[in-house]
């Protein structure tokens, strides 16, 4: 690849204003597919087959929200979180979660039972659902509000997880400088993409550097799985959104004893533009053609056609 596509390739970017769910509704590409892709060695099909799933949260996902909100919109915390009451019995497995899932849109326990367990008999799907019934009954009496239900246990990490950073060396200076949870939204390869940065941090009245906050188990593996998730990918397309000319990751551990780590990124960020051109190309190329099942194969020209 020659200079020229190693710059910038957005144009007509945006900043928007808006909360995270606002953000995940927002029709256009991001750093999250970019990751998708190269996990996928080239393979378009995962990023269209994951764009048809409904948005589904994990409980390390549920986890890194609450700090997220904790960290950069302390004032909305009870506007979006309610803290779960503690229960004898909840869903810990795919299954159990899936029953629980099917009680709440309407379906009877014998149904919910049979679609999820091969040896399904209306003693295990009435035992399951007495089990579960003071769980369900308080995801029912949620089902007006605006609220998200934390279990406790997910509740306490985070609240160890937010003392961990408040007691770092730079961090709270960071994240008072900095404006919080930036989205921008731009144009390249004739495709729409967003980001957003949990921190666009001022020195001078000027941003000058994004920083993402990372929450991880595994304290060992920081380094390997920054490459291996792509947050490389993901911080090169944040900082050409945001204008930044360095990137960072503010890293928390979820797990005690809580330790925190802010890396600097940039020289990563940078190495990897051609790379992550090339993804957006491949992805563009899909969007474009509605082939989102074979791997493009292009030359230099290719480029000039998109």
């Amino acid at each position: 690849m020659n200079d020229i596509e190693y710059q910038n390739p957005f144009k007509n970017i945006e900043r928007i204003h808006c909360t995270a769910e606002e953000y995940r509704a927002i029709e256009a590409y991001s750093g999250s597919d970019i990751r998708t892709l190269y996990a996928d060695r080239m393979n378009p099909y995962g990023v269209w087959k994951r764009r048809q799933e409904e948005y589904g949260e994990s409980e390390a996902m549920l986890l890194g929200s609450v700090l997220d909100c904790m960290v950069t919109e302390p004032q909305t915390f009870d506007d979006r979180y309610i803290v779960e009451p503690e229960f004898d019995n909840y869903p810990t497995t795919d299954k159990q979660h899936a029953f629980v899932n099917d009680i709440l849109a309407g379906y009877d326990a014998m149904q919910a039972h049979a679609m999820h367990y091969s040896n399904s008999s209306s003693k295990a799907a009435m035992a399951l659902l007495r089990d579960m019934k003071p769980y369900i009954e308080y995801q029912l009496s949620l089902s007006n509000s605006m609220r998200k239900s934390v279990p406790s246990r997910i509740m306490a990490r985070a609240k160890a997880m937010h003392n961990a950073l408040s007691r770092h060396r730079v961090f709270p200076d960071i994240a008072y400088e900095s404006e919080k949870q930036a989205v921008f939204v731009g144009e390249a390869f004739g495709v729409r993409w967003k980001g957003m940065i949990d921190f666009l941090y001022k020195t001078g009245g000027t941003f000058t550097k994004g920083i993402d906050l990372k929450t991880t188990e595994d304290w060992s593996g920081i380094r390997t799985n920054f490459f291996r998730r792509g947050y490389n990918f993901q911080g090169r397309i944040y900082s050409w959104l945001a204008g930044v000319d360095s990137f960072a990751n503010m890293y928390a551990e979820s797990i005690d004893p809580y330790r925190t780590k802010l890396v600097e990124t940039t020289q990563y960020v940078e190495e990897c533009s051609g790379t992550v051109i090339d993804l957006m190309v491949r992805l563009a190329h899909a969007d474009k053609t509605g082939d989102w099942k074979h791997t493009m194969e292009y030359s230099e020209d290719g480029y000039e056609n998109l």
